[in-house]
């Protein structure tokens, strides 16, 4: 058989195989009537995971992005109404497969236990996988695996750095990613490493820019804790919001590691009360929770906050044009600053 013949019945069958594959989103008409409006994007676990879109969490290395990853799996799977971080479980029961790149079972088993234990929580159930490759050459199996158990409604990935199988600074490994991600038809939780300048105060997804452009909602983690602590602070700082929705406050807990050492209890934490965690708040955040018991110029904003003169007129007209601020008076020929009612 003439191989040049062979190559052409190849890339015929490649292009059917690939038309059958469009095939399973047909193309539908959106028309738009004034009097409905249609339900805006859900949430699974609100604000930190969409439903049916892809989420990352990010943070540098034991910034502990995949126990958090646990918490949310126990809030889901329990419905756990008095959680930590005050954020409304589901309404309905969901299950959680965490296909795991980097470690193994025993850590992830040891952690839920742990939390379980400090927490009082009953028994924890999540679907756990551990996966070598990439996620699109494991992508069968997990779909296999997610149409066997219906009630998984949530996927964690952990993380992103192993399961693009490339190299993360090109375009190509996160194309792959999420074609991948995307044929599962449901939520994912993915976890990824921080770039590595240690001195940004704005940080993002490691590698290239399509991480976050693919991703519906980002948030960065971030960890403060003293050596030989057994105390944990954690700061998640939203850094991109669904399109149609907006950013949301950073929100905080904090991780007590029990003197057994083999549990652990959480609570929630107000980020503002860590100064770690505030020098990387937004300015309209800092400017906000400073006027909450005091009224101030803008240079008195500069002067307590650190920052200078120029960017807090700009925020401050920002604020006032918001209506977050007002003009209560004046002070010689500077205006004071205070919050709106």
């Amino acid at each position: 058989y003439p191989i040049e013949a062979l190559k052409q019945d190849i890339d015929s069958l490649c292009a059917n195989v690939w038309d059958l594959w469009q095939e399973r989103d047909p193309a539908v008409e959106i028309v738009t009537d004034k009097d409905t409006l249609p339900t805006p994007p859900a949430w699974l676990l609100e604000p930190f995971i969409l439903a049916n879109q892809p989420n990352i969490i990010f943070g540098e290395r034991s910034a502990a992005k995949s126990l958090t990853a646990l918490v949310f799996s126990t809030v889901l799977t329990l419905q756990w109404e008095d959680n930590p971080l005050r954020i409304p479980p589901a309404k309905s029961y969901c299950e959680v497969l965490y296909l795991d790149f980097e470690r193994n079972e025993a850590t992830v088993h040891y952690n839920l236990s742990r939390l379980q234990r400090g927490m009082e929580l009953p028994g924890i159930t999540v679907h756990y996988k551990r996966l070598h490759g990439p996620l699109s050459r494991n992508i069968e199996w997990v779909r296999k695996y997610l149409r066997e158990h219906a009630t998984i409604k949530l996927v964690i990935i952990d993380s992103i750095t192993p399961a693009s199988g490339g190299n993360l600074n090109e375009t190509g490994p996160a194309s792959d990613f999420f074609d991948a991600e995307r044929s599962l038809k449901t939520t994912s939780l993915c976890l990824a490493h921080t770039s590595k300048d240690a001195e940004a105060k704005r940080k993002s997804v490691v590698g290239s820019f399509a991480w976050e452009a693919y991703a519906g909602n980002i948030w960065e983690c971030r960890k403060n804790q003293d050596e030989e602590s057994d105390i944990a602070e954690i700061c998640l700082y939203h850094r991109k919001p669904p399109a149609v929705y907006r950013t949301r406050k950073p929100m905080g807990y904090r991780v007590s590691f029990n003197e057994d050492g083999h549990s652990l209890t959480t609570e929630w934490l107000d980020p503002k009360n860590i100064a770690e965690f505030v020098e990387r708040m937004t300015t309209n955040t800092r400017i906000l929770d400073l006027l909450k018991h005091q009224t101030l110029t803008s240079e008195e904003i500069a002067k307590s906050l650190n920052l200078s003169l120029p960017t807090v007129k700009v925020t401050v007209n920002r604020l006032k044009n918001k209506n977050n601020i007002v003009n209560v008076g004046a002070v010689g020929h500077a205006n004071k600053w205070g919050l709106s009612q």
